[in-house]
């Protein structure tokens, strides 16, 4: 058995001898070559020292002096070869390898131009203030000595060092570049430099980014204040610039477009953050023109405005007021003018005083009437001569230091010289003795008139004129208040008007009203009637009283009007009194607001009348905050339900209601309880639309007394206050009910 394991080992040997030494041949029969030469593409020459790769492999050679190079026993199939040599462009390509055969290898390259080159791209100045130079280098990789200059054409750049030279090959040089940053735009400024040498150029872009700049704008604005020899300069500044301004004023001159070279005078004012800003200029000669432009400076120069203002220097008029006369003389036909100088002016006014005429607007050409002095304060003077009841118009003027110009008051004033009538007032009669047939007559002076009355005392007639009069008693005495009189020889039965008097030089005054006197041995009480009052709504904010006088008595009476209480049913003059004006009989009336009425629940009043038999009153009314008077309805209505019931309940509980002291109250008919709904809610406290399930009715159905009758049941009307609506309803049932009462014809 082992011999013949071995023996098929044997045989496996053998056989495996057998094959290797088939691949062998094989393997030398699958390669090639690939056999180049690299000549220089401009004159054919061969390269020597040209770098060689191949791919795949990674083998490498370099052409000998010749120029050839061999790569040998390559398998077959497809190689990249790549030729590189420092000066000549790098170049490569595909060569397929076949078997047993040396593949064509040859290339031409190309020298590289010589050229200087730089280190960079760019050169970035940035927006760093402090960096104003920056350096690069030139490189010369070439492999010849090379001539090169730099070119550029740009403002900023100031110096380029250096600009020209010989670069020896495989050289580097720093070329340092400076700039000037006050030249720059505002943002970002880019330029190039070119590097040029032998056979071509290289080119650097440089780069900065220049600040913000701006002028500074300017606005003269108007001259003020100009005097004879001052005035106000008045600038604005539109924009303050970049860099911001750092000093601003003025510059004028008697030419136009003044600048600092051309002024008379430059002027400066403080900078601050406002933008208006003035100076005041002085040294002026009056008459002459001037022209002024605001100027600033910065950083970037001196700015001056587009625009000038011309002014000039002139005369300030002076300032003069007027005010009333004064001391006014009828007798001596004299008045005091009264006057301010409020200004003098620039020059100072050389004269003052005032002016008057019998039209508006007097001039120094109607009557002029100069005061001395010549300084600001009160200016008065006194003048005659005047015409009685002539009006006459003053002004106060002043003339200007160069008498160029007459300066009025703004205002005018005006007087007349009159006769002032006195005032008189007649006062009730006293001390009235029938017996005797004599009476007191009582006035008042209140005011004495101008001239001062010469003559007082009182008239009396039968007639209501005072030109018509049987008797006219003087009485002595001067001045103002009170005087007196007893008259008699008076008759019985006669009623007498009676006015106060008095008397100056206009004539007689009498008194604005006149007192009646009535002597009579029988007096009668005038007879008078209170009405319901009216007022406006149910807080009581204004109530008008009503009363009439039936008669007017004997003697008539001499005053009428309305006594009201909060606590006495039955008001006296001694209550509160309010005297109505009137006289004659018929119907008067008397409104008091909320201010005047008093804060009280109920009011009681009466009207009243008075002679001098004594006081006469009509019945008590009331206003009452319980209940509301609607004249136009003729009715008062209560303010709450009476209550629920059936019909006779809720009318007995009306007809038994003495509410306000009245006993008048009773069931509104048909009509009254539609014009209650009308105005519910100014009259209140009706009842909401619940339903009341004991009576099967609704709280908002409100009884009349207008009554209903058909075959079977005695039927009275109601109202359903909820919605307006009427029907009617047998009185057995039960319903709400409000009272009323009949309002008194006005």
């Amino acid at each position: 058995m082992k011999k013949v394991l071995w023996i098929f080992l044997a045989a496996l040997m053998l056989t495996g001898l057998a094959l290797y030494s088939c691949k062998d041949e094989l393997a030398q029969e699958l390669t090639g070559n690939i056999l180049g030469t690299v000549a220089d593409a401009t004159t054919g020459e061969p390269v020597p020292t040209v770098n060689v790769s191949l791919e795949p492999g990674g083998k490498s050679a370099l052409t000998g002096s010749d120029g050839n190079y061999l790569f040998s026993d390559l398998e077959v199939g497809s190689y990249t070869v790549s030729i590189s040599k420092q000066g000549y462009t790098p170049d490569s390509r595909v060569i397929e390898v076949e078997p047993d055969k040396s593949a064509n290898g040859d290339f031409l390259i190309e020298r590289i131009p010589a050229v200087v080159t730089v280190d960079r791209d760019t050169l970035d100045f940035g927006d760093g203030s402090d960096v104003n130079s920056l350096s690069f280098n030139i490189v010369n990789s070439s492999y010849e000595d090379l001539e090169w200059n730099i070119e550029y054409s740009c403002s900023w750049i100031t110096e380029v060092r250096d600009t020209a030279g010989i670069l020896p090959y495989s050289k580097t040089q720093a070329i340092v570049v400076f700039i000037d940053r006050e030249l720059l735009s505002a943002g970002e400024n880019t330029t190039v430099v070119v590097v040029r040498s032998s056979n071509g150029s290289s080119d650097l872009v440089v780069k900065a980014v220049g600040a913000e700049r701006a002028e500074v704008v300017l606005n003269t604005l108007e001259v003020e204040d100009v005097t004879s020899s001052t005035a106000i300069l008045y600038g604005e500044v539109i924009n303050p610039g970049v860099p911001r301004y750092t000093a601003r004023g003025f510059v004028y001159s008697t030419s136009s477009k003044p600048t600092e070279a051309t002024a008379i005078e430059t002027l400066t004012a403080p900078v601050t953050d406002d933008d208006i800003y003035s100076a005041r200029v002085t040294g002026l000669e009056l008459g002459q023109q001037y022209y002024v432009r605001a100027f600033a400076k910065s950083d970037l120069g001196t700015f001056y405005s587009t625009n000038e203002v011309p002014f000039k220097a002139v005369a300030v008029a002076p300032v003069v007021s007027i005010q009333q006369v004064s001391n006014i003389d009828v007798a001596g036909l004299s008045v005091v003018l009264n006057g301010t100088v409020e200004s003098v002016g620039d020059p100072p006014f050389s004269e003052k005083g005032f002016v008057y005429g019998t039209t508006h607007n007097p001039t120094i050409y109607n009557t002029k009437i100069p005061v001395a002095g010549n300084t600001t304060g009160i200016l008065s003077t006194k003048i005659y001569d005047l015409i009685l009841n002539q009006q006459y118009y003053v002004r106060a003027y002043a003339v200007s230091g160069d008498g160029s110009t007459v300066a009025y008051s703004a205002e005018e004033t005006d007087f007349t010289i009159s006769i002032i009538p006195p005032e008189v007032a007649i006062s009730a009669v006293t001390d009235i003795d029938t017996a005797n047939n004599r009476a007191m007559f009582n006035g008042d002076v209140l005011s004495v008139g101008d001239p001062v009355y010469t003559e007082k005392g009182f008239i009396y007639g039968t007639v209501s004129s005072p030109a018509i009069c049987d008797g006219k008693v003087p009485v002595d005495g001067s001045g103002l208040g009170t005087y007196s009189a007893l008259v008699d020889n008076l008759q019985q039965d006669v009623n007498y008007y009676i006015w106060a008097y008095a008397e100056n030089t206009k004539g007689i005054t009498y008194s604005s009203d006149y007192v009646n006197l009535f002597l009579t041995s029988h007096p009668e009480l005038p007879q008078v009637t209170t009405l319901d009052p009216v007022y406006a709504d149910s807080d009581l904010r204004s109530a008008t009283f009503n009363g009439t006088i039936v008669s007017e008595g004997l003697p008539p009476y001499t005053e009428r009007g309305f006594v009201y209480s909060t606590s006495s049913a039955e008001p006296t003059v001694n209550d509160t009194k309010i005297a109505v004006p009137g006289s004659s009989t018929g119907q008067f009336s008397l409104r008091l607001n909320a201010e005047e009425l008093p804060d009280a629940d109920s009011i009681y009043l009466r009207a009243y009348a008075e002679n001098y038999a004594g006081v006469s009153y009509g019945e008590t009314k009331s206003i009452s905050r319980s209940f509301i008077n609607l004249p136009l309805s003729g009715i008062a209505v209560q303010k709450e339900d009476i209550g629920r019931g059936d019909w006779n309940d809720v009318k007995g509980m009306c007809e038994t209601s003495t509410l306000g002291g009245y006993t008048d109250w009773r069931l509104p008919t048909l009509e009254e309880l539609r014009a209650m709904y009308n105005q519910k809610d100014l009259i209140g406290n009706f009842y909401g639309h619940d339903y009341d399930y004991d009576s099967h009715s609704y709280w908002s159905e409100y009884w009349s007394s207008t009554q209903y009758s058909d075959y079977y049941y005695n039927m009275y009307y109601y109202i359903d206050f909820y919605d307006g609506e009427s029907d009617t309803d047998m009185k057995s049932e039960t319903k709400s009910a409000r009272c009323v009462r009949t309002l008194d014809s006005q």
